[in-house]
C-alpha cells in the first residue's frame, strides 16, 4: 500500500469513527458515567481501526451508515483478546447496547466471556 492509499484508508477510518461516535451519543441511551475514564470518541476510533480491512474494502461515499457501523462492531468484538483494557470493556458494554438495534450482535457479544469490569458497567 502506497502513501496516498494508507492516507485514504485512514481518512475512511476517521469517517466511520466519526459515525460510530455520533450513532453513540444519538442512538444508544448511554449514560455519561460510562465515558468517565474513556471517552466516546477513543471507543469510536478502537471500533473503527478494528474494523480497518472492512473499512478498506466495503467503504464507499452512499454506504448505509447503521448497518456499515454495527459490522464495524461485530469486527470489534471479534479482535478482542482475554485479557481486556478500559477501552475494550467500554467497547464490549456499548455493543451490549447496540444489540438491541442489530440482533446481529448478539452471538459475538454472548461468545466474549465475561469479566467482572464488563459486568459492572
Amino acid at each position: 500500500m502506497g502513501v496516498i492509499d494508507s492516507l485514504k484508508l485512514q481518512y475512511k477510518i476517521a469517517k466511520v469513527a466519526s459515525w460510530i461516535e455520533d450513532y453513540i451519543s444519538t442512538s444508544l441511551e448511554i449514560h455519561p458515567r460510562v465515558f468517565a475514564q474513556v471517552s466516546s470518541e477513543t471507543v469510536s476510533n478502537y471500533i473503527a481501526s478494528s474494523a480497518r480491512d472492512y473499512i478498506a474494502e466495503a467503504y464507499h461515499d452512499d454506504v448505509e451508515i447503521e448497518p456499515f457501523i454495527h459490522v464495524c462492531m461485530g469486527s470489534a468484538m471479534c479482535s478482542l483478546s482475554g485479557e481486556r483494557n478500559d477501552v475494550q470493556h467500554i467497547v464490549i458494554y456499548i455493543i451490549k447496547q447496540a444489540s438491541t438495534r442489530c440482533t446481529l450482535l448478539l452471538p459475538l457479544i454472548e461468545l466474549i466471556p465475561q469479566s467482572k469490569s464488563t459486568s459492572m458497567i
